[in-house]
């Protein structure tokens, strides 16, 4: 079974620990922080894009973010619909990141972009959300969603 290599794309590693780099990819720089066996990832994505619940599809839907992203936790639990949009120059994800308090914004092919379009809209039709926001906690979706005002003013 063959490595795959965590790509980082955002320079997170620097003022902390350094990880050991390599060059193989000319002009990326390769983590090697854990080995993860890329048949076993494809065989959580496969079974996960089977299921057609709400946290199957909830789940789905953040492991391919997680995986074409790279994205922290906390800045995947932020993520609206209207993060995920097209400019001139084509699709994009423009995101908040709370640990750098900024915005960081990842170009996308348009296939991968209509790819995670369709996850989300799958999950929200599931799961019956008609809302700005991305993801919601199963425990709050079992309550009850509030209202988006009520989210929006931090009621």
């Amino acid at each position: 079974m063959g490595t795959l290599h965590l790509v980082d794309f955002n320079s997170r590693t620097h003022g902390h620990r350094q990880e050991k780099r390599t060059g193989e990819t000319r002009g990326l720089n390769v983590l090697h922080r854990a080995p993860v066996n890329p048949h076993a990832i494809d065989a959580l994505r496969r079974s996960l894009a089977s299921r057609r619940d709400e946290d199957g599809t909830r789940s789905h839907a953040m492991l391919l973010i997680l995986l074409v992203t790279g994205m922290r936790a906390s800045e995947l639990v932020l993520l609206k619909r209207s993060d995920f949009r097209r400019d001139d120059l084509g699709p994009l994800i423009s995101f908040y990141r709370p640990k750098r308090r900024d915005r960081h914004v990842i170009r996308l092919s348009e296939k991968t972009f209509r790819k995670l379009i369709r996850a989300l809209d799958r999950y929200h039709a599931v799961a019956g959300i008609d809302s700005d926001h991305v993801f919601w906690s199963c425990q709050v979706r079992r309550a009850g969603i509030p209202g988006e005002s009520e989210m929006d003013s931090g009621n």
